[in-house]
């Protein structure tokens, strides 16, 4: 009599345990879900054909064809043209938003042989209405890409 007590002991125990566990699993995946749905529903949120245009950042004593101008399209595409003292370079690439930053991953450079010509990440901080702050690359605050340097403001065009 003893040992069924015992075993019915195990085996009470043994159904706890497995309950205990699926309920943590099942509770986990679902709190999992949640977050993906809320990070989706902010990506969501975020008005890609309100954000579209061109940025310039007007430089002093500068001829305006000579601006760098970043170029943002409703499909989340982007150019951001630079200027290298002798020509006008471009880079392409796709765009997101992360808070109150937008983030430019790199596809494709036509320039080669000047600064930032490496660059692959790029971070502008979102302002005031129709202003960007370039911030540099996303390892290198400090990063300049052609005359274009941390800290210059581009300014969205009517």
């Amino acid at each position: 009599m003893k040992n069924r007590g015992i075993w019915l002991l195990v085996v009470v125990l043994a159904v706890g345990l497995l309950y205990g566990c699926t309920a943590r699993s099942t509770a986990t995946k679902g709190g999992r879900t949640s977050q993906k749905e809320t990070s989706t529903a902010l990506r969501e949120q975020v008005d890609y054909a309100a954000l579209a245009g061109d940025y310039v950042f007007a430089a002093e004593g500068v001829d305006p064809r000579n601006y760098p101008t970043l170029s943002l399209r409703e499909d989340q595409t982007c150019c951001f043209t630079v200027n290298l003292l002798t020509h006008m370079g471009h880079m392409e690439g796709s765009y997101t938003v992360q808070g109150s930053s937008l983030e430019i991953i790199v596809d494709e450079v036509d320039f080669d042989g000047f600064i930032g010509d490496d660059v692959r990440e790029l971070r502008f901080d979102l302002g005031g209405e129709g202003i960007m702050l370039y911030r540099g690359s996303a390892s290198d605050e400090e990063q300049v890409i052609g005359m274009t340097n941390p800290y210059d403001i581009f300014k969205r065009q009517a």
